[in-house]
């Protein structure tokens, strides 16, 4: 047998062997080993169904991998023309989910030497021209290159070679051509920009290190290793086994989606594949395979631009804390497919959600799957006035900030206590009432409003938090601190009030003022009553069952000095109210609405809308008064006023 016919069976049977392994894995609906999980499987499958019900969503998979625990099912149509059952085995279009992939590429061609993060773009990419700025593909990871979006260079305005680049296939150099010329959108480095095209060069990047073609390099260097046997580039003229056809909602109903070639988003939105291989990929990197854990590290980090702006983006993946826990997500989405991959790297934990109808969000399934196996929750709260909201506000991102460093690197973030102190009094001194008064004066509704450098102050919070999180580990036990991050911050810092109270080793500048210490007291009690199972689900509702079960919200909040803001589910639900021509029941919701959260502008700039739609000027004109001295920079506010107050003269 000649040298290259070995090479040919070697790559089979490693090819045959990742196909059987996958079948082991996780080919069946359900695969469980270890931990019991089934209670938690059988209220996802339950808030799928409802989801796919409130948002028409034709078809559906899901998968969740939990330590040794993996789980992977399909729900509604892959195909509605044909009636084709969506299955664990359905693939969909990824769309930008595929950024996270090429992400991991460029980092592994990195780790081997192949490239520099630091490197110009054009070192790799040479058919690209030199831009009056340098751009790095560090700052292309991190969306901080300077180039444009899609939505900056709409169809209408490019070349008559280009206008049809949505329908016909584009090689990559081609695909690349379509914004070579353009102007950059900023100085690199200064500006975040999201940039698909940004990502399609990455793409461009990877062949000129490799020298391979993406697609290629991606299946034999990165989604093959992973057992990811169900992912490719999509190719419309390919045949792809149980492929889902894209839908979208149009009057009401469900139509197919406009025809789209993902070829000129190679690298940013075109990979394909099913649910079950997103969490593979997760676990792949969770395990350290095609990428070592510690060269994943700088990935999880969010960049920074030079004025001090903390981008919330990695490299790769949108990078924070999610109720005390250190999380990276990517959605995607492009027409007839919505996806989205989220993942606790430090709990051996993600879950992956891709469906056939575009423009909806799957975030939202994926959010209740980590209440179910965390008991973490994200949400605002409404405290009653808006000096009380801001201070809420902060206490949440030090409480969230905190439990998330701890939860990532195992200890507090500073080891000199010196830092720690210098730490809580900014905070202090940020959260006082003289400050306070003085963001509400100014019309801001954050503490980070009236912060200079950002990126300073979120140190302050990850050093102050962490330290509280360690000091609580050492007293009450590590299992302590899965309670706080059960949607637990009040606790959180009412027990470290109490434990410095006790514990004179703590120094008298890591601890919260007087009136801090009596707004959190005040809140912890009221916290004790409202959140129960009930509230719990209300968080996780669509709109309109949230709205339709307003009175048992009113029920919990009413009297309460803190409780969980869902304006946004009660204005959506109006809005739906509103469709149905059903004006006077949505101003009702709204107007409910805002008595149980006199902070939220937007409620009071929707009553502006409906009033407005139903004629009565005085009224409209009334409300978005109300919403501007609630948020002075509404725009949507401000408009409709300027436009009202046009009409007037």
């Amino acid at each position: 047998m000649n040298s290259t016919c070995s090479k040919v069976v070697v790559v089979l049977t490693a090819i045959l062997a990742l196909v059987f392994a996958s079948d082991l894995v996780g080919r069946p609906s359900s695969a469980k080993v270890g931990k019991d999980y089934s209670e938690a499987i059988n209220k996802i499958e339950k808030y799928v169904e409802g989801f796919m019900e409130a948002y028409k969503v034709p078809g559906l998979s899901i998968a969740i991998y939990k330590d040794d625990f993996l789980w992977t099912k399909g729900f509604g149509y892959a195909d509605l023309e044909n009636m084709v059952p969506a299955t664990d085995e359905t693939t969909y279009s990824l769309a930008s989910v595929t950024k996270s992939m090429t992400a991991v590429t460029i980092a592994k061609l990195a780790e081997e030497g192949k490239l520099n993060l630091d490197d110009e773009i054009q070192k790799y990419v040479p058919y690209f021209p030199m831009k009056n700025h340098p751009i790095t593909i560090r700052q292309l990871l991190g969306h901080l290159g300077g180039i444009s979006h899609y939505t900056v260079n709409k169809k209408e305005n490019l070349g008559p070679e280009l206008v049809g680049h949505l329908a016909i296939h584009h090689s990559t150099e081609e695909s690349i051509a379509i914004f070579k010329e353009l102007d950059l959108v900023a100085v690199p480095g200064t500006e975040f920009h999201y940039s698909s095209y940004g990502y399609n060069l990455l793409g461009a990047a990877v062949e000129g290190a490799s020298g391979m073609p993406y697609a290629r390099y991606m299946t034999e260097e990165v989604w093959l290793p992973m057992g990811m046997v169900d992912t490719r580039i999509n190719n419309h003229d390919d045949l792809i086994p149980h492929r889902a056809r894209g839908y979208d909602v149009i009057d009401g109903a469900n139509k197919n989606a406009e025809f789209r070639d993902v070829s000129t988003c190679f690298a940013s939105g075109a990979a394909h594949s099913t649910a079950r291989d997103m969490v593979l990929f997760a676990k792949g990197l969770d395990e350290g395979k095609v990428l070592p854990l510690e060269a994943q590290q700088q990935m999880y980090d969010s960049m920074v631009t030079t004025s001090g702006e903390v981008t919330d983006s990695g490299m790769g993946w949108i990078t924070f804390c999610y109720g005390g826990y250190w999380y990276v997500r990517h959605p995607g989405g492009h027409e007839g497919f919505s996806a989205v991959l989220l993942r606790f790297p430090w709990e051996n934990f993600a879950v992956g959600i891709a469906c056939n109808l575009q423009e909806v969000q799957p975030r939202e399934i994926a959010d209740y799957v980590t209440a179910q196996f965390f008991n973490a929750y994200r949400f605002r709260c409404e405290t009653g006035g808006p000096d009380g909201n801001i201070i809420a506000d902060a206490l949440h991102h030090l409480w969230n900030m905190g439990l998330g460093y701890h939860n990532r690197f195992g200890g507090p973030m500073a080891d000199n206590i010196e830092t720690v102190q210098q730490a809580f009094g900014r905070i202090n001194e940020a959260l006082s009432d003289a400050a306070v008064a003085k963001l509400v004066a100014d019309g801001k509704l954050s503490v980070f409003q009236g912060i200079s450098n950002i990126a300073e102050f979120a140190d302050d919070l990850y050093t102050a938090g962490s330290y509280i999180a360690e000091k609580l580990r050492e007293a009450n036990g590590r299992e302590r601190l899965a309670y706080y991050r059960s949607g637990n911050a009040m606790p959180f810092f009412e027990d470290y009030i109490v434990l410095y109270s006790h514990d004179d080793s703590i120094p008298a500048a890591c601890r919260f003022s007087n009136a801090l210490e009596r707004r959190i007291s005040d809140w912890t009690i009221s916290w004790a009553r409202i959140w129960n199972d009930e509230m719990k689900d209300l968080i996780f509702m669509p709109a309109q069952e949230t709205g339709e079960r307003i009175d048992s919200l009113v029920g919990i909040c009413e009297g309460e000095s803190i409780y969980p803001a869902l304006g946004y589910q009660l204005n959506s639900y109006a809005y739906r109210l509103k469709r149905q021509g059903k004006i006077d029941e949505g101003i009702a919701i709204l107007l409910t609405a805002s008595k149980l959260y006199p902070s939220d502008a937007y409620l009071l700039d929707s009553l502006g809308e409906f009033h407005l739609q139903k004629g009565d000027r005085e009224n409209a004109i009334r409300y978005y008064k109300l919403a501007l001295e609630k948020n002075p920079n509404l725009i949507s506010a401000k408009e409709a006023l300027a436009e009202l107050e046009k009409a007037q003269k």
